[in-house]
């Protein structure tokens, strides 16, 4: 079975905010891309972004960034501001009122982290490649 690289982890957080503060009560495959393109926007400052993060592992988000990185930028003149219009464009409202709960995963997100987990992948670490691509 395949493990989840430190970088999903990370984006995962970021796709269960892009999720309530959109109003949605399940993180849906989109928020994860979005949590993903949040990731590299902002890998130059991530211990900002996540309170008490290890150098270890901004080390790792960077090193698994770096590709995905340069092929997005290659085609996104302004990361931050695409990733700002879909949002904006998805967003349903407000937040939901149950805010305790957790943000879990959709049916959808599910199935596809099942196809994930299920894929051959040479190195067995499921990360942002595997996400965006």
């Amino acid at each position: 079975m395949n493990q989840i690289s430190t970088g999903v982890r990370y984006a995962w957080t970021l796709a269960s905010g892009e999720a309530y503060y959109a109003g949605f009560t399940e993180i849906e495959p989109w928020h994860f891309f979005l949590g993903t393109l949040k990731l590299i926007d902002v890998r130059e400052s991530l211990s900002w972004y996540f309170e008490g993060i290890l150098q270890e592992e901004i080390d790792a988000i960077k090193e698994e960034t770096v590709k995905p990185s340069d092929v997005l930028r290659k085609h996104i003149k302004d990361l931050s501001e695409y990733r700002r219009s879909l949002r904006m464009i998805m967003a349903k409202g407000d937040p939901p009122e149950i805010i305790n709960k957790g943000t879990h995963r959709s049916s959808a997100s599910k199935a596809v982290f099942i196809q994930l987990q299920t894929r051959k992948i040479p190195s067995g670490i499921i990360d942002i490649r595997n996400l965006l691509f």
